[in-house]
């Protein structure tokens, strides 16, 4: 039997922090859905939690510029974003379900439907044992020990989607993309115009004295956080 997974305690979730002054409290709902996505999202982990990281500050900055708050939470991004983490994109969602706008489509074959309900529905501990390097890296992630290789990411989709976004929204751009010998688990990432012109430090984490940001990841669990890192993106320091 699988050990149990145990959600790091509330102190020790990093807070995502921008230098206009954004600030978010990461709780444990949002803790378990990162981990969830970092399973199941495939491409690398720390590029797609960043990204979404990332991509909680604009939309908050954006909404601050019209003079309101960015209200959802981190894990309610997540669950937008991602498909595999979406109810909507599940059998009975509303993409899925007959008579759904995808119903019977690629989009929601047996396969991928079981995929996304393994991904909302299965317990934390077959979570980890699906991909227990992603697992970890997550979890750090969660407490600030894991660099930003994707500074400006704020965006990512495979490779014909991200596409054709490029091509109709103006000054999006490719960062970066997982390396072929990953595929099929691609992603391509994304800076939205918005971001283009951010500092590379613009978006961090916090907690506990330690920060993580594109420069690094000082404090406890630095040597942790190298570790895991040289085994699973290696090629994006090269």
């Amino acid at each position: 039997m699988a050990p149990m997974v145990t959600l790091p305690k509330a102190p020790e979730l990093a807070q995502i922090r921008s230098l206009d002054g954004d600030g978010y409290q990461l709780t444990r709902h949002d803790a378990e859905l990162a981990l969830r996505m970092a399973v199941f999202e495939g491409g690398d982990p720390a590029m797609t939690l960043w990204t979404l990281a990332q991509r909680w500050v604009l939309f908050s900055g954006r909404l601050r510029k019209r003079g309101s708050k960015y209200g959802k939470g981190f894990g309610d991004l997540i669950q937008e974003f991602s498909q595999p983490l979406n109810p909507a994109w599940l059998a009975s969602g509303t993409f899925c379900r007959p008579g759904g706008k995808y119903a019977g489509t690629a989009y929601c074959t047996p396969e991928k439907l079981a995929r996304r309900s393994e991904a909302q529905n299965s317990p934390l501990e077959a979570v980890q044992a699906k991909d227990p390097a992603a697992f970890e890296t997550a979890l750090a992630w969660l407490r600030a020990e894991v660099p930003n290789p994707v500074p400006r990411g704020t965006n990512f989709s495979v490779p014909h989607v991200a596409e054709f976004y490029m091509r109709r929204t103006p000054g999006a751009r490719e960062l970066v993309r997982t390396p072929a010998d990953a595929c099929p688990a691609c992603n391509v990432i994304l800076s939205e115009p918005d971001a283009a012109n951010w500092p590379r430090n613009f978006v961090r984490l916090e907690v506990a004295g330690k920060i993580a940001d594109a420069a690094a990841a000082s404090g406890a669990g630095e040597s942790f956080t190298r570790g895991v890192l040289n085994a699973l993106t290696r090629w994006w320091a090269g």
